[in-house]
């Protein structure tokens, strides 16, 4: 039954129909009887609330959803190939899907089976196992929640020249978990990750990749030895999580890659944070916190201050202050960052450019006024969230160095795609006809 259920109240355990119903059992066929249907469950898809008959007793609920976003960044359930496929092996030599040696799955709905697991815990633990120099996966088959923390026992350990992907997957019926494709599939892991670094100071460290998973708690780095931790197409929850490294680690690169990201907090022994194609929120705090790390930051979106030893920056959005304690070396290019910035030299930045020429005060902070980004929704979790609004002045949203929008959804060209099709719309329009165009979100 679909409902209001603003007063939570309980349905009724059956629902009768006949000819003169209102829909969605409605008929003219005089000779179909009344119908009365058992009524399993109410559902208010306003409210997002559901309730069930007095007496029903379900064992546990499970939701199925999707909304609808701006771009494939994220953990979503989207095709992630290209990203996997990319992978290398920590000589950069081979292909990483080519050398793994060790697999693991792990599904909530699938029978067991030899190295598929219930939880996500159990497989870390099975990893953990695992010997130096070992290559391994760990595909997630559903989309379900996983509650349950990997910390202190259950930790993730990465060993000396090992590295361990953790991923959404879909895997058809039948087959091994080699066939599992990074698609269809968003697991939900609601707590903490941590992973430590076993490799010893001479010997090669270890890499982490996760990808197309939603974390709703903090990913932590221990104090130890590890080489690389790729965040690639996931979410680290704005407001419930984020990215922290402890000390030690002093080899450690940062990856970010097309990622909602919470406030990243690194110490100053991690010399290198790169982040490209992302949102990183700092959900009214610091977004980046990295006092010894050249920070590469590309075609990105920051919510909060951004703090680095050194920067190089392109077609990103800072909509608060942004400090490099170097600026000798590094460069910031076509970016919106709020002009008292502490940064190396800049070309072609907003709101920059366009006082180079204005003098008097007042202009000035009109300027400054106009050309600030602003966007459909800043909170984590609505469709909108960190879009430019159309309302967005054209320094931002073809102010990139190839005319694309600044920020994170550079990668998708929309103004070079805009003009693509109006182009079309005029060669190819009837003759007294007019065209315009319409967003969908």
């Amino acid at each position: 039954m679909i409902c209001d259920l603003s007063d939570w109240h309980l349905p009724a355990a059956t629902k009768g129909y006949n000819k003169s119903s209102k829909p969605p059992y409605k008929t003219t066929d005089s000779n179909l009887p009344d119908q009365t249907f058992q009524i399993k469950v109410a559902v208010d898809p306003v409210l997002g609330r559901m309730t069930f008959p007095s007496g029903a007793s379900p064992n546990a609920v499970c939701v199925d959803f999707a909304y609808g976003f701006s771009g494939d960044m994220g953990g979503g359930p989207y095709d992630r190939s290209d990203s996997i496929r990319a992978l290398r092996t920590l000589d950069g030599e081979q292909a990483f899907l080519d050398k793994i040696q060790w697999r693991a799955g792990v599904s909530q709905t699938l029978p067991s089976a030899p190295n598929i697991f219930s939880t996500l815990s159990d497989a870390v633990d099975a990893w953990n196992l695992q010997p130096a120099n070992t290559i391994g996966s760990i595909a997630i088959l559903d989309s379900r929640k996983y509650v349950e923390n990997l910390i202190g026992a259950h930790h993730v350990e990465i060993p000396a020249g090992s590295q361990l992907l953790i991923y959404s997957a879909d895997l058809p019926s039948g087959l091994a978990l080699e066939s599992a494709v990074p698609r269809n599939q968003r697991a939900h892991i609601r707590g903490n990750i941590s992973v430590e670094g076993t490799a010893g100071s001479a010997a090669t460290p270890g890499e982490l990749i996760l990808n197309g998973l939603l974390i709703e708690g903090d990913l932590k780095v221990l104090v130890g030895h590890l080489g690389s931790l790729r965040v690639e197409h996931c979410t680290l929850a704005p407001g419930h999580g984020g990215l922290t490294a402890n000390g030690g680690n002093d080899e450690l690169v940062v990856r970010v890659e097309r990622t909602i990201c919470g406030a990243v907090n690194l110490p100053a022994s991690v010399k290198q944070l790169r982040v490209n194609e992302s949102i990183v929120d700092g959900d009214s705090g610091a977004a980046i916190q990295a006092p010894g790390a050249l920070a590469d930051l590309q075609a990105s979106t920051f919510f909060g201050n951004v703090h680095s030893k050194m920067l190089e920056s392109g077609n990103s959005i800072f909509m608060e202050k942004v400090s490099a304690q170097l600026r000798q070396a590094g460069c910031v290019r076509f970016c919106f960052l709020p002009d008292d910035s502490i940064t190396a030299r800049r070309y072609r930045c907003q709101p920059d450019l366009a006082l180079q020429d204005v003098k008097e005060p007042a202009a000035q902070e009109a300027i400054r006024l106009r050309i600030k980004p602003s966007f459909t929704s800043n909170a984590y979790g609505q469709s909108g969230y960190a879009q430019l609004k159309l309302t967005v002045p054209s320094e931002i949203t073809s102010g990139a160095d190839d005319g694309a929008e600044m920020g994170a959804f550079y990668f998708l060209k929309q103004p070079q795609r805009e003009a693509n099709l109006r182009a079309s719309l005029d060669e190819y329009l009837r003759f007294s006809l007019e065209a315009g165009i319409f967003y969908t979100t």
